[in-house]
């Protein structure tokens, strides 16, 4: 670190001012380095935009800083690059984050509508992706009237819709055969809004819910209350049987 001395200039060392110019007296401050390999600071000089002093400005243009700037790796265009899996999507194959291909493959998905899910090609997705149980909320049909393309071919198809036309319902496409299949958790006033089926498989049971909405200013608090203690009690009475998927 080089030795810094600051000296104060005298007064008769500074210009006086320039009437013409209208230039104003000027307070020096150097800064002296004692180092005569490095050039002397100019910090602490106060000059007028007008001065004839030089600014050190580093210019440079924009390819400079564009080729400044390293590349982290250079691959040649005909070149194969290894995508993460999950911007890449394929069919089955895909493994599980320890590395291990899965057994069983499932998926849930809120569809706000079973007929607009259709029109928008969501059958493409259980093509691609082949889940071998996959659930669904909110169907906003009733069950006698869903589509029949809804069901795809090496699916069996259950559906389940409340007793308000167009709102809730839930439905199950599964390529494994269930023991048993059951409809809502055995209470008439939960039952009735279609939001629950358990599918029972050998080791496990296999549950889709749509769980009801507290709503705008809380008006149905209390009975998502009552729905939560209810769907807990039913879910710990299965899972004394066997394991419970949900």
């Amino acid at each position: 670190m080089p030795k810094v001395t600051k000296r104060k200039v005298n007064k008769s060392d500074v210009p006086k001012r320039n009437s013409k110019n209208n230039e104003e007296d000027t307070t020096l401050m150097i800064t002296v380095v004692n180092k005569t390999d490095e050039p002397i600071s100019t910090k602490g000089i106060k000059r007028k935009a007008s001065s004839s002093v030089e600014k050190n400005v580093k210019k440079t243009s924009s390819n400079n800083e564009i080729n400044s700037i390293e590349p982290t790796q250079e691959v040649d265009d005909d070149a194969e690059i290894q995508l993460p899996t999950t911007m890449t999507l394929k069919k089955s194959d895909r493994l599980s984050a320890k590395g291990n291909k899965a057994t069983i493959k499932l998926a849930s998905w809120n569809i706000n509508g079973i007929r607009a899910w259709l029109t928008n090609g969501g059958l493409k997705y259980i093509e691609q992706e082949q889940p071998d149980i996959m659930c669904f909320q909110e169907l906003k049909c009733d069950k006698d009237k869903i589509p029949s393309q809804a069901t795809p071919a090496g699916y069996k198809s259950y559906w389940l819709s409340g007793d308000t036309a167009g709102y809730s319902g839930v439905g199950l496409l599964t390529k494994i055969d269930p023991i048993d299949v059951k409809f809502g958790i055995g209470i008439a006033e939960h039952d009735n809004e279609g939001r629950v089926i358990t599918a029972e498989y050998e080791k496990f049971y296999f549950i889709v819910s749509y769980i009801p909405n507290s709503g705008r200013k809380l008006v149905r608090l209390e009975y998502r209350q009552e729905f939560n203690e209810a769907f807990r009690n039913y879910i710990k009475e299965l899972d004394k049987k066997k394991p419970v998927i949900w």
